[in-house]
């Protein structure tokens, strides 16, 4: 597996772990709304996300995030700029 395949399903893991969900529902272009995620569940993906790439992004990544693949580059992100 690459690497961007591997942080995808990492995500998709972590999104589905939060939201009770198998990660075989869930696709790269889904929008949040489709997953039911309100803005607090946004917020609290996008924080396990930090913690689990061991990254900080900026707040205008995660209000930015509006479907699946957007986590995904955010999560690409993290990785690529790993905090100092």
């Amino acid at each position: 597996m690459t690497e961007p395949q591997t942080i995808r399903c990492r995500v998709v893991k972590i999104i589905a772990k939060r939201l009770g969900l198998d990660p075989t529902q869930i696709t790269e272009n889904q929008t949040l709304y489709t997953l039911g995620v309100d803005d607090l569940t946004k917020i609290e993906i996008g924080l396990d996300l930090e913690d689990h790439f061991d990254g900080e992004a900026p707040d205008e990544m995660h209000e930015a995030c509006k479907c699946v693949g957007d986590f995904v580059r955010l999560a690409e992100t993290l990785v690529a700029e790993p905090v100092s």
